[in-house]
């Protein structure tokens, strides 16, 4: 033992005291007894029980709380990825979504045939193409590719539909406006001028002289059209005269044309000794049926019997343009009975 430290302290038995409490480690509590086992010291207190004082705090710090954990707070909660196909049973396959496209050219499509044509036909079209490729592209997660074809086939038929219309209207069109410089006849009537008045209508034949050739118009108050054509023909006959019959009407924009032809030489040798009777056919629509003349376009030209029925026809359509050269050769052939070959057969089916 060190000179310099005091004995430590005896217990009243004699054995030395140690800081550990009771004897020292090893050594005998008395003569003549076994040394004492080793004794741990004491555990100091737990490490939370130590003050730590914190604002509202009503004491020393609990420490975490006992038990099993609890749930997180709610700030830390975590809405679940929407995932549609895991809550089907197991093998069950959903069917996929259908392109909106596809139904939009389907809609478009049928609005083509029956109301807008081609003003809804392409877009459905395009739009019916383009979903098309998207269905393929998918891998099967898009469908709608049957509404896509059938906006494609829609499409197409009302586009189809307007286009052969306005073809179709195009043609009729353009052959009702140039009927004249086509065949010679006209279809159309001209509109009146607004504010004139036409002049009343006379009640008796009356007769024009073209040169060589005298132009007689027939008026349906003056006697039947029958009555009126026979006492032309007789008159005609005693003068040695052929009568030419010619369809006209005040539209007719061909008729007109034919009449200023009339002066021409041409004309004049063609029909020379020919008494040409206009007959209006909105005057004497009626009337036209029974003595063979019942035709749709005008102007045509009839010879006729002594009982002002027709025997033969030709209509402007058996030359092209209305000119004098054109028109001369025909007719001068038909009134002498010449006329073989032509464009189109007699509507009354004699031929002389």
């Amino acid at each position: 033992m060190d000179q310099g430290q005091p004995p430590p302290p005896s217990s009243p038995d004699g054995t030395a005291h140690h800081p550990g409490g009771g004897a020292a480690a090893g050594a005998p509590a008395s003569p003549g007894q076994p040394p004492a086992p080793y004794a741990a010291p004491a555990p100091g207190p737990a490490p939370y029980a130590q003050p730590m004082p914190y604002p509202g705090a009503q004491g020393p710090y609990p420490g975490p709380p006992a038990g099993p954990p609890g749930p997180p707070p709610a700030y830390y909660a975590r809405a679940p990825y929407p995932q549609p196909y895991l809550n089907y049973a197991p093998g069950y396959a959903p069917a996929p979504m259908n392109d909106g496209r596809a139904m939009t050219s389907l809609v478009l499509g049928l609005l083509s045939i029956f109301c807008f044509g081609i003003l809804t036909g392409i877009p459905a079209i395009v739009l019916g193409i383009a979903s098309r490729k998207t269905i393929e592209r998918s891998g099967g997660a898009l469908g709608g590719s049957g509404m896509a074809i059938g906006g494609i086939v829609t499409g197409s038929l009302g586009t189809a539909v307007t286009l052969l219309y306005v073809i179709f209207f195009g043609i009729g069109m353009y052959s009702a406006t140039h009927a004249a410089s086509i065949g010679g006849v006209s279809t159309l009537p001209t509109v009146a001028t607004p504010g004139t008045f036409p002049a009343p209508a006379p009640t008796v034949p009356t007769t024009t002289s073209f040169g060589k050739i005298r132009v007689t118009d027939l008026h349906r108050a003056h006697d039947t059209l029958q009555g009126q054509l026979a006492a032309e023909f007789a008159r005609a006959s005693a003068e040695g005269h052929t009568v030419l019959v010619e369809t006209s009407a005040t539209w007719c924009s061909a008729c007109k044309e034919f009449a200023s032809q009339l002066h021409e030489p041409a004309m004049q040798r063609a029909l020379e000794n020919v008494d040409i009777v206009r007959v209006d056919v909105d005057e004497f629509a009626a009337e036209m049926g029974g003595l063979h003349m019942s035709v749709d376009a005008v102007p045509f030209f009839f010879k006729i019997d002594s009982t002002a029925r027709a025997t033969d026809a030709v209509s402007g359509d058996e030359w092209d343009d209305n000119t004098a050269a054109n028109m001369a050769p025909v007719l001068g052939a038909f009134v002498k009975g010449t006329l073989t070959k032509r464009r189109h057969p007699s509507p009354i089916g004699t031929t002389l």
